[in-house]
């Protein structure tokens, strides 16, 4: 399907991008092979769309999300973890779940290149401060969409019990009743 993307809703159709089973991009080797990570989603020789399984959408998911992630470190964030005598493998697993989420969802490049504070942040064991560090901007504004994003990443990793956490450590427009309210 043509990418929901609030980012390009003004774009030419030409200019859209196709995302498939769990927002992953589809890049133009992929829509010439047919194929995303080996798994065929068209048939070669109808051309017709494969409908995926639920585990071939989670395995595509499990796959953009480590690439993201190995794109975000090789960019900066192992840099920054050894400039505070961290390193990857030895993070609390909360914090791991909680990074892996921002690189999927602001892409590894941008995850690796701008988030700077948060390693502080965990370096400290400031739990507040790492949700706060969540925080993302939609258009150069913070809104409530980003803030219900940053809530669920933190409660599902176990870093806040519910959304009055979640706004009393900084996601002040978090409204998702997808976690418990308090």
């Amino acid at each position: 399907m043509l990418s929901p993307d609030e980012r390009e809703v003004n774009l030419p159709e030409s200019e859209k991008t196709y995302d498939i089973a769990y927002g992953h991009k589809l890049k133009k080797d992929e829509l010439e092979s047919g194929k995303i990570y080996g798994i065929p989603f068209v048939n070669p020789e109808t051309t017709e769309y494969i409908p995926l399984t639920q585990e071939q959408k989670t395995y595509i998911q499990k796959q953009d999300i480590q690439q993201n992630v190995d794109t975000a470190r090789q960019i900066g964030w192992d840099k920054k973890l050894e400039k505070r005598k961290l390193n990857w493998d030895s993070l609390d697993d909360r914090y791991k779940l909680v990074l892996e989420d921002l690189a999927y969802n602001v892409g590894g490049t941008k995850a690796g290149k701008t988030w700077n504070q948060i390693f502080d942040s965990i370096k400290d064991k400031d739990v507040p401060a790492v949700v706060k560090n969540l925080r993302r901007k939609e258009n150069s504004k913070n809104t409530e969409a980003m803030d219900n994003r940053a809530a669920k990443a933190a409660y599902n990793a176990g870093l806040i019990k519910n959304l009055e956490e979640a706004k009393k450590y900084g996601l002040s427009l978090a409204t998702t009743t997808e976690i418990p309210q308090k």
